[in-house]
């Protein structure tokens, strides 16, 4: 079993959590970004069993459209994954 701990970027105001984004290294060699696997966490939840605790999150994962950043915004853009056995949840 793996278990990590994500950086987490949250976007809300103090009553209303809107969007919790968790950055990932994946990969040591890649420098930045690149270096990383990006989600959108929907919920964390947790269950028993066995007597064993489970600590789990529903998320969305994000894939780097290109291997730098958008010439005109200066930003990274990613792009949602979807396999095609997975239903996309609304947005």
């Amino acid at each position: 079993m793996h278990c990590e701990c994500p950086m987490q970027l949250i976007h809300g105001e103090k009553d209303h959590l809107s969007m919790i984004a968790s950055l990932w290294r994946t990969d040591i060699d890649s420098l930045g970004i690149l270096g990383l696997d990006i989600a959108h966490v929907w919920l964390f939840f947790s269950f028993t069993h066995n007597n064993v605790k489970y600590f789990c999150a529903l998320v969305h994962w994000f894939s780097h459209m290109s291997e730098s950043v958008d010439s005109s915004t200066g930003m990274w853009v990613v792009e949602r994954k979807v396999t095609k056995m997975e239903v996309p949840l609304p947005l």
